[in-house]
């Protein structure tokens, strides 16, 4: 249904917004991107968009371009959460732990509530203590 509203408006920014999100919950990441961009060249740029441009990224594991449009969204609204919490996750993925850290605890910050961010807050904690350590080891004879 999304799809036939693209082909009616092709230039209405708002539906090929909607049908990237479908696309990327449906796995086909590719078509997402595409119509996300589509959306973006169109002239649409806001948070949501950036958000949902970096969730495509992150699910091709595109890391620096998914933290890019993070750091877009971030950028346009510093108090959201989700775009704080998704970029401490891609961070991770890199084993980038205090910047996860960082970006974990301001989620947490904004969304105290929310156990998973929490959970991932911890568990990033423990990674920078077990790293740390380790490269305190190899250092100290």
């Amino acid at each position: 249904a999304c799809g036939r509203a693209v082909q009616l408006s092709p230039r209405n920014t708002a539906h090929r917004m909607l049908l990237g999100q479908l696309c990327r919950k449906s796995g086909e990441l590719d078509r997402a991107l595409d119509e996300l961009l589509r959306a973006q060249s169109g002239g649409r740029s806001d948070g949501k968009l950036s958000f949902e441009i970096g969730r495509v990224y992150e699910e091709r594991r595109e890391f620096k371009r998914s933290l890019d449009a993070y750091q877009r969204v971030i950028d346009l609204d510093p108090a959201h959460g989700e775009a704080h919490y998704r970029a401490g996750l891609v961070l991770k993925q890199i084993k980038a732990y205090p910047q996860a850290g960082r970006m974990l605890k301001r989620a947490v910050e904004l969304n105290p509530k929310d156990p998973e961010a929490l959970h991932q807050l911890a568990a990033v904690r423990a990674l920078e203590l077990v790293h740390g350590g380790i490269a305190q080891q190899v250092v100290a004879p």
